[in-house]
């Protein structure tokens, strides 16, 4: 059997969906491309410590390889975007990579907690992220409310921002990694306890199993999107579910197949959304999945542990 490559230029978050497969590809002589801007982003994190292969774009020859197939992950076939996607989107890149369906294909070794982040007690930190790709209708606007809740809830509980450099920083955060690497950014959700995002790049990485400690339990906000397509069920996804969702409507300005501007409520602009989806969710919803899932979570209990043996 000959070479095969698999081509995902992007999103970041759709490379690393296939990346679940990258082990059981490499072992039938396949190898998974992106583009050389995102390759730099995740070559130090998933070459690394995660000891997956990932080529750069511009590394790949036709002639190197008996077959090559471009990776979509989403079925155009089944009339995405204008119809709600049947099965996640793991099962979809499984069929194009010819595998069987895997959850849990990503697992790495812990990166080191970053220096921001050391303190002289366990590590006790929530990370959120709160910006997204591509489209401004899965974003919400409840994060300094959320963030003063569960500080009044727990008030030694530090609160990390990740994300890329334009993210809008939430002024009563305890630590701001965005804009710094991939890495660093990745680090700081594997030594959390909890991450609260949206349907971005680190919600799918809350699906890594960190050796020694297992995954990141999460809470995700979901609004033009579709949980059930790109959600884990490790995570506590929220969505409101109204009859609108998912209308995968993206910023028209680079939507390959714009769906036009958001209708609940109408006569929004995309600069000023009212998305309802999001706007309906409140900050006290947010916070009751949140503290839910930190009492579930192991980390927080050892964290709770250590808290009463120093008390």
């Amino acid at each position: 059997m000959g070479k095969t490559a698999y081509i995902r230029p992007g999103s970041i978050g759709d490379v690393v969906m296939s990346l679940n497969y990258a082990k059981e590809i490499a072992k039938k002589e396949g190898e998974i491309f992106c583009s050389d801007a995102i390759h730099s982003m995740l070559e130090e994190f998933f070459c690394g410590y995660a000891c997956l292969n990932l080529r750069k774009l511009s590394e790949y020859k036709s002639s190197n390889y008996q077959k090559t197939v471009n990776l979509i992950g989403y079925p155009i076939d089944e009339n995405y975007p204008h119809k709600p996607m049947k099965k996640h989107l793991l099962e979809y890149f499984a069929k194009e990579f010819q595998v069987e369906t895997n959850y849990d294909g990503l697992k790495s070794s812990m990166p080191p907690l970053p220096n921001q982040l050391r303190r002289e007690t366990r590590p006790q930190h929530v990370t959120i992220q709160v910006k997204t790709g591509w489209s401004v209708y899965k974003e919400w606007w409840g994060w300094e409310n959320l963030v003063e809740m569960i500080k009044s809830q727990i008030n030694d509980l530090k609160i990390c921002q990740i994300g890329g450099p334009d993210d809008p920083i939430i002024e009563n955060v305890d630590y701001n990694l965005c804009g710094q690497s991939f890495t660093t950014n990745l680090s700081a959700q594997a030594w959390a306890v909890l991450h609260i995002g949206l349907d971005s790049v680190f919600n799918h990485t809350t699906n890594i199993q960190w050796i020694g400690k297992g995954r990141t339990p999460a809470v995700i906000l979901f609004g033009s999107t579709q949980a059930s397509a790109s959600g884990y069920s490790n995570n506590e996804n929220i969505s409101l579910n109204l009859e609108c969702q998912p209308c995968f409507r993206e910023n028209p300005k680079i939507s390959r197949q714009p769906l036009g501007l958001c209708v609940n409520p109408p006569q929004q602009t995309y600069e000023k959304p009212r998305h309802a989806c999001m706007a309906n969710i409140y900050p006290e919803m947010v916070l009751g999945k949140a503290m839910a899932k930190l009492k579930r979570s192991q980390a927080f209990k050892n964290y709770l542990g250590d808290k009463d043996a120093r008390n």
